[in-house]
């Protein structure tokens, strides 16, 4: 297999870019010397500790950005962070570079493929480091998995894959269109692969799914579902395994899931509304959350990205500045 690796384009970014940054100090010494303060936090900007907060995104008159406890820093040559995880002492990020799908290894840049691509998202489980992405090649669009770098082979004749990662195990769901012949037309059904095999197959009809998790072996899927009520519409579904669940009764849908113990969480909107629904309840949201909305879990703490603001557990955090476009966080335990 051909290694899609190219280490002459790998480098370190030296410049960083602070982007306005207006900090109340508590103690005399940073109040005394607030530059030095910045200093020492851009020193150890990728040396993560316990309680740290990253957050992705960009802001559109600089490029793709990454805050960390607010400190903000431009990764020079970026088009895009979608995913931000850490893990044993290191901060991945996933995303693009020169229309290029790209890992970045505390600040240091790999490209993953050759042709226009992108990285989604990013997985580590042991030394392995796992990424997600899509590559176009002539008119098609293609599901891409990276491991440790080298591109690995996903299912053929499936369409629209979404990946996750548990443990050594690859959870791949995608589409494939089936004819029936009792109604005599096509139909399109999703199919859930585990390392390559098939494992089962949603019902045909007019489902999408948005996002899967993977928790003690049971796979969680979001997204919706045709609901029958004088007519036809979409409303959220989670599907736990092949059971699905419906999460509202009026025209909604179901954007991502995350599972933490023995809570299941799932975000979309309700109407033109934004949606958090933990355990199947939909929970009330701070105000100024809106759809599209950003959501994590650390042990008991809930957070929430939206609009440029972070909360935690439903409080505003004041971190004296503003997450644009906010597409991953991340909080180190």
């Amino acid at each position: 297999m051909k290694k899609l690796v190219f280490n002459t384009m790998k480098r370190l970014f030296f410049t960083l870019t602070v982007i306005s940054l207006s900090i109340t100090f508590a103690s005399c010494n940073k109040e005394e010397d607030p530059g030095k303060w910045i200093e020492i936090e851009l020193a150890n900007f990728w040396k993560p500790k316990k309680g740290d907060v990253y957050i992705a995104g960009r802001v559109d008159t600089k490029g793709a950005t990454v805050w960390k406890n607010g400190f903000a820093q431009l990764i020079t040559g970026a088009n895009a962070i979608n995913s931000i995880l850490v893990s044993n002492g290191n901060v991945y990020m996933a995303g693009s570079e020169g229309g290029l799908a790209t890992l970045w290894t505390n600040g240091v840049a790999q490209l993953l493929s050759p042709i226009e691509s992108e990285a989604h998202s990013v997985f580590v489980s042991g030394d392995d480091v796992y990424v997600t992405g899509s590559e176009i090649d002539r008119y098609s669009t293609r599901a891409r998995l990276w491991k440790n770098e080298v591109a690995q082979e996903l299912p053929t004749g499936v369409n629209g894959f979404i990946v996750y990662v548990s443990g050594s195990d690859v959870y791949a769901l995608g589409k494939i269109y089936e004819y029936d012949q009792f109604y005599g037309w096509y139909f399109y059904c999703y199919v859930l692969y585990k390392n390559g095999i098939e494992q089962y197959r949603l019902h045909k009809g007019s489902i999408t799914v948005n996002s899967i998790f993977v928790s003690n072996g049971n796979v969680y899927m979001a997204g919706w579902d045709a609901y029958y009520h004088d007519y036809y519409y979409d409303s959220a579904t989670l599907w736990i395994n092949e059971e699905a669940q419906r999460l509202s009764l009026s025209r909604s849908e179901a954007r991502s899931v995350i599972v933490s113990g023995y809570d299941v969480y799932v975000t979309g909107t309700e109407g033109n509304v934004a949606r958090l629904w933990k355990n199947g309840v939909a929970q009330e949201l701070p105000e100024g959350v809106q759809p599209g909305f950003r959501f994590y879990v650390s042990g008991r703490d809930e957070y929430i990205l939206s609009s440029g603001m972070l909360f935690k557990n439903g409080i505003e955090q004041n971190l004296n500045t503003k997450f644009y476009n906010a597409t991953s966080i991340f909080v180190v335990e």
